[in-house]
């Protein structure tokens, strides 16, 4: 399984309608199919190196001011705190 854009897909569908040798049925089916298939309730994974408590002094540990003492992890890590740093 991967997870795609539905609505970027919609629209691609849109820009390319009457391109292919089909009828508008089926680029209507189409499109209600992709309209009505499930939502996958995916949250976003921030890795370690890229949270904005990423501490960038010994590049080892983060430190969220919620922990007593820094954690120690490694940049390529999922994040706990999960927050991304601005960029």
């Amino acid at each position: 399984m991967r997870l795609i854009d539905a609505d970027e897909l919609i629209s691609y569908l849109n820009s390319v309608a009457g391109c292919f040798d089909s009828t508008s049925e089926v680029e209507d089916n189409t499109i209600e199919a992709i309209e009505s298939a499930p939502t996958i309730d995916a949250v976003p994974v921030v890795r370690c190196k890229d949270c904005k408590w990423w501490d960038g002094i010994d590049g080892t540990a983060c430190a969220h001011p919620d922990y007593r003492n820094p954690i120690h992890c490694l940049p390529d890590e999922f994040c706990n705190c999960g927050e991304r740093k601005n960029k």
